[in-house]
């Protein structure tokens, strides 16, 4: 799904915080964290994710998010991380 010429448009990344409540989708990855980008930038709602590098059990995912408002730091710094973007996505 991702590719080495992808660019990230999730340019502002907060290592370490989480965003609670306001999920709308969750993706399971196995490529990388563009497969959550990908499927954020195809909603319409999304604003950012979550990143859930080390999930309690099973693939690392990713929680779509409708808002950041509720932005912390994480209870595990080194579990999550914030991917938000404050550009203009293009569309497909």
């Amino acid at each position: 799904m991702c590719s080495g010429t992808e660019r990230l448009l999730y340019v502002d990344v907060d290592r370490g915080h989480a965003i609670e409540g306001f999920t709308i989708s969750k993706v399971y990855y196995t490529v990388g964290v563009c497969e959550c980008e990908a499927a954020c930038d195809d909603l319409p709602d999304c604003v950012a994710f979550v990143d859930n590098k080390k999930p309690n059990s099973g693939a690392p995912a990713c929680s779509l998010k409708s808002s950041s408002s509720t932005l912390h730091e994480a209870s595990d710094v080194t579990a999550k991380d914030v991917y938000s973007s404050r550009i203009t996505r293009r569309r497909r």
